[in-house]
C-alpha cells in the first residue's frame, strides 16, 4: 500500500492506494484522480524530499503533495 497525503487544498486527495510494481507518482496522480492541469504545480515528496513525477513509487511509502506557491 502506498499513503498518499495531500496537504492544505489537497488534502481531499488523501487516501491509501495498492501498491504495484512499476508504478511511477503520475501513476499515483492518475489513481488519486488528480486533475491533469493540476499535476505541473504539484510536488510530490517522499522521505521529505522531492521526487520527479516519473520516478517509482515502492510499496509501503508514503507521498506527500503540495502545491508549488506562486513565485516558486
Amino acid at each position: 500500500m502506498v499513503d498518499v497525503k495531500g496537504k492544505a487544498t489537497l488534502e481531499k486527495y488523501s487516501r491509501r492506494i495498492e501498491g504495484r510494481p512499476g508504478l511511477l507518482v503520475e501513476g499515483v496522480f492518475d489513481a488519486i484522480a488528480l486533475p491533469p492541469g493540476l499535476r505541473p504545480v504539484v510536488l510530490a515528496i517522499r522521505n521529505g524530499k522531492v521526487v520527479q513525477h516519473d520516478e517509482t513509487v515502492l510499496d509501503g511509502d508514503t507521498i506527500e503533495l503540495l502545491i508549488i506557491p506562486e513565485g516558486g
